[in-house]
């Protein structure tokens, strides 16, 4: 599928763009930043400078790089040999190094509300779906900038409050945007694994406290129905039926990264000692402004709506699909 990153520094900006749908050949671009000697993958002119080559491999599935994906990093402008990937003689190694500028360029400049349904990057890839955003992962690890022994420490003050999104994944096999809004559930068991690691309290605190305000507002809203119908005189009835959806539905929410997680995974535990992830910590204050900014969405959107739905004694439009 293609995506797209949908925050900074690369909003907009293409992440995996498959361009040869016949061989399995895609190209993910990380979010790297040029820090320390690191090298941006995209200029200012958003034109990429550094992406990796991949193919599916025996699987044939796109899995991020990860799996059995078969990936060569490619530099681009500093010098380095654009003729040598493995398996490839140079002629059809720079071949695709070709077709891989060119197709990160094609999905670069599809206009905005085309980029839905399925799209045309390339001869070879005339129907590509696009597919949700990519999920917003630093490729900087703490440990680039610090010693294992002070990322260690770190993680334990921190990983509870910020919940970062590197660190927060299940051991890598359930990535997702925001854990904190990932509610009580995804708190719970997405750094759970990194007890491996030594961390006291591989829990998201964040997320669990933001879930269970947002389960405590959506009551407080039913208790102020209910004694706004006892004042006013008017039927109760419509408050116990909005509670009852919103209750469903809250709880539903909460399910799903134990439905995703669990059920493929009971089996299996995650596995990976290294320490890894952690670069959300280089920009501590706008990690901290993320956290605030998911808890609000239980506290403040989630039960703001909620009341609203009460206050309009209607349950039009509340609710989700099953």
């Amino acid at each position: 599928m293609l995506r797209y990153y949908e925050t900074e520094p690369y909003k907009g900006l293409p992440a995996i763009i498959p361009f040869n749908l016949e061989s399995g050949w895609y190209v993910k671009i990380g979010q790297t930043l040029p820090v320390l000697g690191g090298i941006a993958s995209y200029d200012d002119s958003g034109r990429v400078s550094s992406m990796s080559i991949c193919n599916v491999w025996k699987n044939g599935i796109e899995e991020n790089g990860g799996g059995d994906d078969k990936c060569t990093l490619m530099n681009l402008g500093t010098g380095q040999p654009t003729n040598q990937i493995g398996g490839l003689s140079e002629t059809q190694a720079q071949a695709l190094v070709k077709e891989a500028v060119s197709a990160v360029s094609v999905a670069s400049n599809i206009a905005v509300d085309k980029r839905v349904g399925y799209v045309s990057i390339s001869s070879k890839a005339k129907r590509v779906k696009v597919g949700s955003p990519a999920v917003d992962v630093s490729d900087t690890k703490c440990t680039d900038f610090m010693s294992p022994d002070d990322c260690k420490v770190m993680f334990n003050v921190c990983d509870p409050v910020i919940c970062p999104s590197s660190r927060c994944d299940f051991g890598g096999s359930y990535p997702v945007r925001d854990v904190i809004q990932s509610g009580i559930i995804g708190s719970l068991v997405l750094c759970l694994p990194n007890y491996k690691e030594g961390i006291y309290f591989p829990i998201c605190l964040s997320g669990v406290k933001a879930g269970i305000d947002g389960l405590i507002s959506v009551m407080k809203n039913h208790r102020d129905c209910l004694q706004d119908s006892l004042d006013s005189g008017k039927m109760t009835g419509i408050c116990d039926e909005i509670y009852s959806i919103h209750l469903c539905e809250f709880f539903w929410r909460q399910a799903i990264p134990l439905a995703k997680i669990a059920i493929p995974k009971i089996m299996e535990w995650a596995t990976g000692q290294n320490v890894h992830g952690g670069g959300e910590y280089m920009n501590v204050a706008n990690a901290w402004t993320n956290a605030e900014n998911s808890i609000s969405y239980f506290t403040q959107q989630y039960a703001v709506n909620s009341f609203k739905a009460f206050k309009a004694r209607t349950a039009e439009d509340v609710g989700d699909m099953v």
